[in-house]
């Protein structure tokens, strides 16, 4: 039995979902790992090929088991959302945080005030590699958590880790009325099992975490290091 014709284009997307079992509007089913939906269709992987199908190709119940299913890499996007941020002078300005990746594909951790964001390292035997976003912490001792806040004094970056290493990267700071990002040159990376605090002026808007690393050097011997870069 042929349940999709082969007009359904492909999808490039990689699932790490569970499989779902859903039904089209002739009672058919099928398992699928759902891996992306927009208003008008559905991309969903199954027997390793990759299908994007309009919704109403499948019945009512399974709309909305669809529209339930967790997505792959669904806690690393953002949504667009607004921020009310206190200038140096006193006023007050809306600024929108945009939509998109919060991890880059090319390793590049973006921060807004309001965000908390949990980075999980997988494991290499005693290495810890291949930062990801997660929507909660599992593996505290692989991961590091980011709170970036506005508080009266400014604009606060929380880092809590339980990961007995230290935690490298280069901070780059971007300021409300700039284009430019500028290398925080004061930034000391995350001792092992700690947590560290760094508070910034208002007019600092935007963080950019680069070159992310777990290491055995102690949080000093990399502050040393990379600041003399």
């Amino acid at each position: 039995m042929k349940f999709l014709p082969a007009i359904f284009l492909a999808f490039i997307a990689t699932a790490h979902a569970t499989p779902i079992k859903i039904k089209d509007t002739k009672g058919r089913e099928i398992s699928v790992t759902i891996t992306a939906y927009s208003k008008s269709t559905v991309s969903f992987e199954k027997g390793g090929k990759k299908f994007t199908v309009p919704w109403a190709t499948f019945d009512a119940a399974s709309i909305k088991l669809i529209k339930s299913t967790p997505l792959p890499e669904a806690a690393n996007k953002r949504t667009e959302r607004s921020e009310t941020i206190t200038l140096e002078d006193g006023s007050k300005k809306e600024m929108t945080v945009p939509a998109g990746d919060i991890l880059s594909a090319d390793g590049i951790l973006d921060l807004y005030p309001g965000d908390t964001i949990h980075l999980e390292f997988s494991k290499s035997g005693e290495t810890l590699v291949k930062p990801k976003v997660v929507a909660s912490v599992t593996k505290p001792e692989q991961t590091i958590t980011f709170h970036f806040a506005i508080s009266g004094g400014g604009i606060t970056l929380k880092r809590t880790s339980k990961i007995q290493k230290t935690v490298a990267l280069d901070c780059f700071e971007k300021a409300v009325d700039s284009e430019k990002y500028t290398l925080s040159q004061s930034f000391f990376p995350t001792a092992k099992g700690q947590t560290e605090e760094q508070t910034w002026p208002n007019k600092i808007w935007h963080l950019q975490m680069k070159n992310i690393e777990v290491t055995d050097k102690t949080a000093e011997q990399v502050f040393n290091e990379r600041s003399r870069r």
